[in-house]
């Protein structure tokens, strides 16, 4: 398995957050990516009653991630501008 960009956990929601950067990847294989370790979380967290979410963050999100994305409720989109201030689109 790869390395997660970045992990979080939510205390008070009990909520594990995956952060991926899309860099220079296809679409599929990000939000592929991004599902392997959303189900790896919750395999080796089962019975701990916590959930996992992600969220990819982009500089510029395409009509392909956004369908991708508006498919999975687990997952959310992010861009990002040059002052590196992040908005969702997903």
């Amino acid at each position: 398995m790869n390395a997660i960009d970045l992990l979080g956990f939510e205390t008070a929601a009990r909520r594990w957050w995956v952060f991926e950067l899309k860099r220079g990847r296809s679409v599929d294989a990000v939000v592929g990516q991004v599902s392997r370790y959303l189900g790896w979380i919750a395999e080796e967290r089962r019975g701990h009653r916590e959930s996992a979410v992600g969220a990819i963050i982009v500089k510029h999100s395409d009509p392909k991630l956004r369908y991708a994305v508006k498919a999975n409720e687990r997952l959310s989109l992010w861009e990002f501008d040059d002052r590196l201030a992040v908005t969702r689109v997903a």
